[in-house]
C-alpha cells in the first residue's frame, strides 16, 4: 500500500488496495529531473548472496554516496506496481499490484524469481496464499515469513504475516499480528529490520509516522514511534540498511526541500542504541513525482523503490545502484 493519501479515509478494501486511491494529487510526469529513471541501466554487476537468504552482513556501498545509476524493472511492469521487498539474495521478490483495468481496481501481491542477481526477474504470478485486496508485502531475511496489510479487521488497515517451513514451499493463509501491533487506524508499510524488529507506517497519533515494534519472544513488542524519522507530515514507510545505522525514510514532508508530493531522505546514526539524526533529501532519486524507498540490498549498493514517474495513474518498481 502506498502513499495513504486518503487510506484513512478509504471506506472499503476494493478501492483502498490501489496503489494510488486519489492519483490526482501525486501526479507523475516523464521530464525534468524524472526523466533519468527511465532508461538509463546499471553497468554494476551486483553481488550474489548466494544460499537460502544469506548475505554478507554491512554495507559495502558508502550510504553517504549518492546512487549512480537508476533503473526500473521493465520486466515486471503489468499495471501498477508497488511496495517490492526481497530476500537477502535477491532472487526472489514481492510486490504489490492494482490492476486498473478493472472496475474494481483489483489489488494483489505478486511474487518474481530469477536465477541470479544479474539477471531480469521471470514472468511474476499472484501470490496464492494471500487474499485479494491485501498488499504492502515485507518478506523476512529467511525468506519465511510474509507481511502484508489487510484492510477493515481491527482498523482501516492491519498488519498480517504468513509462514512457510522452507523456501520451496508455498505460505499458509495469513494471521493478525497480536493486539498490541495493531490500531483503529492506518497500520501498513511494513519492513523487517536488521534485528528482527518490524517497522512500520501508522496514523495511531494522527497524522502517519515511523513505528517500531521490537522482536520478542519469537514475535513482537508493543511498538513506539520512532520520532526521529517522523515529521508533521505523512510518513510512509522506512527502510533500514543492514547495519541498522542508515533509515531511508519516505514522507510528504515540506520542510527539508522537498522536489514532489513524497520523497526519499536518508538519515545516519552512530550505533543502534542512539537515535538517528537529521533527514538529508536524496535529491538523485526524487524528481517532481512521488517516490518511496522499500528494500536496501545488505551490501547497501542498491536500493529497490517505486515512483510515478513513468504513468500519470500510478508507479513503476526500480533499482538504483551505486558503485562500491
Amino acid at each position: 500500500m502506498r502513499f495513504r493519501l486518503g487510506y484513512v479515509g478509504i471506506a472499503f478494501a476494493g478501492v483502498a488496495a490501489c496503489l494510488f486511491p486519489d492519483p490526482s494529487p501525486l501526479g507523475g510526469d516523464d521530464g525534468g529531473a524524472d526523466a533519468i529513471a527511465n532508461d538509463v541501466t546499471s553497468d554494476v554487476t551486483p553481488v550474489d548472496a548466494g544460499g537460502d537468504g544469506d548475505a554478507d552482513a554491512g554495507p559495502v556501498c558508502d550510504p553517504s554516496k549518492p546512487f549512480d545509476s537508476i533503473k526500473r524493472l521493465d520486466e515486471l511492469e503489468i499495471d501498477d506496481q508497488y511496495k517490492e521487498t526481497l530476500t537477502p539474495d535477491e532472487l526472489d521478490i514481492w510486490f504489490g499490484e492494482t490492476l486498473h483495468s478493472d472496475a474494481g481496481n483489483t489489488s494483489e501481491i505478486m511474487h518474481a524469481t530469477r536465477d541470479a542477481s544479474t539477471s531480469t526477474f521471470g514472468t511474476p504470478s499472484v501470490e496464492s496464499s494471500i487474499a485479494p485486496g491485501d498488499v504492502d508485502p515485507a518478506i523476512s531475511d529467511d525468506g519465511l515469513t510474509l507481511y502484508f496489510s489487510k484492510f477493515g479487521t481491527v482498523g482501516s488497515w492491519d498488519l498480517f504475516e504468513t509462514v512457510r517451513s522452507d523456501r520451496k514451499s508455498p505460505f499458509s493463509l495469513g494471521v493478525q499480528l497480536p493486539g498490541a501491533i495493531q490500531s483503529s487506524s492506518s497500520d501498513t508499510a511494513a519492513f523487517v529490520a536488521f534485528d528482527q524488529s518490524l517497522y512500520f507506517a501508522s496514523a495511531r497519533a494522527g497524522t502517519n509516522d515511523i513505528w517500531r515494534a521490537p522482536a520478542q519472544d519469537g514475535g513482537f513488542g508493543a511498538p513506539a514511534p520512532v520520532t526521529s524519522l517522523s515529521s508533521g507530515g505523512n510518513d510512509e514507510g522506512v527502510v533500514l540498511t543492514h547495519d541498522g545505522l542508515w533509515a531511508y525514510v519516505t514522507s510528504d514532508r515540506t520542510d527539508l526541500g522537498s522536489a514532489g508530493s513524497f520523497d526519499i531522505y536518508l538519515a545516519h546514526r552512530a550505533t543502534t542504541s542512539d537515535d538517528f539524526g537529521a533527514l538529508v533529501n536524496q535529491t538523485e532519486l526524487n524528481g517532481s513525482s512521488a517516490e518511496r524507498a522499500n528494500w536496501i540490498s545488505w551490501d547497501g549498493c542498491r536500493l529497490y523503490f517505486e515512483s510515478t514517474r513513468n504513468r500519470p495513474s500510478g508507479a513503476s518498481l526500480y533499482v538504483a545502484t551505486k558503485i562500491p
